[in-house]
């Protein structure tokens, strides 16, 4: 009985695990700015790069603050527009239903921008097989990127665990940090196949917002993985026991 309810606590336990797939540009905080490279970026996961390519290419020249990201060289905020495109294969099969981006904003000096920002983001999967192709309605938000409240310290993103953390004024221009964490709801979950080639697409517009001269940086992408829905604890454990007590009294007939 004790080892049929060991094993029915693990089941569960493993089965609400997830494995996330991230793709992370940031290098803030690492001993210098060394400006990340497009078609590398660091990953987590079972997941292998095929290819990225990104509009407009990366800004070049850039130092500090703005060289601790993948910075697009379109500006965003003069009307332009960027498409940061990157194909990935797995090497375990997941399922997904939401994606968040981190990203920042930069001003014409390359350096950080004070005050908000919002950017027009859109983001779609694609890819797939023949038989099992994944097909998916882009799904675009208006993300307010900002400063810290009263304009002190900046707002510094920590990549291991997804935070922008405001107060940090570390980052080398002496100026503020402006940025957030953009999580978009697939509405559904898709299954992610192993080793199948998917596609995720990223674009970005100025929006509404009207101030002007600013770039946008990825800072990271996250590609999370669906939390598989569980039975009741309480109803699976008792109708695994029921069957264990049922074989029991057999063998001891």
């Amino acid at each position: 009985m004790k080892a049929t309810l060991a094993i029915v606590l693990a089941a569960a336990a493993l089965s609400a695990q997830a494995a996330d797939v991230t793709f992370d540009y940031t290098t803030y905080g690492k001993a210098d700015y060394t400006t990340p490279v497009l078609e590398s970026p660091v990953t987590t996961g079972a997941v292998t790069v095929k290819s990225v390519t990104l509009t407009g290419g990366v800004k070049e020249s850039v130092s500090g603050y703005a060289a601790s990201m993948l910075l697009p060289a379109n500006n965003i905020g003069d009307g332009g527009t960027w498409t940061y495109t990157i194909t990935f294969s797995l090497t375990e099969s997941i399922l997904t239903d939401s994606i968040s981006l981190a990203l920042f904003t930069v001003n014409g000096g390359t350096n950080s921008t004070h005050g908000a920002r919002t950017p027009d983001i859109t983001v779609a999967l694609s890819g797939g097989t023949t038989e099992a192709p994944l097909t998916m309605t882009p799904i675009t938000q208006s993300l307010s990127l900002i400063s810290d409240a009263d304009g002190s310290g900046a707002a510094v993103y920590n990549h291991n665990t997804w935070v922008f953390e405001n107060n940090h004024n570390t980052q080398g221009d002496g100026s503020n940090g402006s940025g957030g964490i953009g999580t978009f709801d697939l509405g559904t979950q898709y299954e992610l196949a192993a080793n199948t080639d998917y596609t995720l697409t990223i674009t970005a517009a100025k929006g509404s917002n009207s101030d002007a001269g600013y770039f946008l940086g990825i800072g990271g992408i996250k590609v999370s993985e669906a939390v598989a829905s569980v039975p009741e604890p309480t109803t699976a454990t008792l109708s695994l026991l029921a069957l264990a007590g049922l074989a029991a009294r057999r063998r001891r007939k």
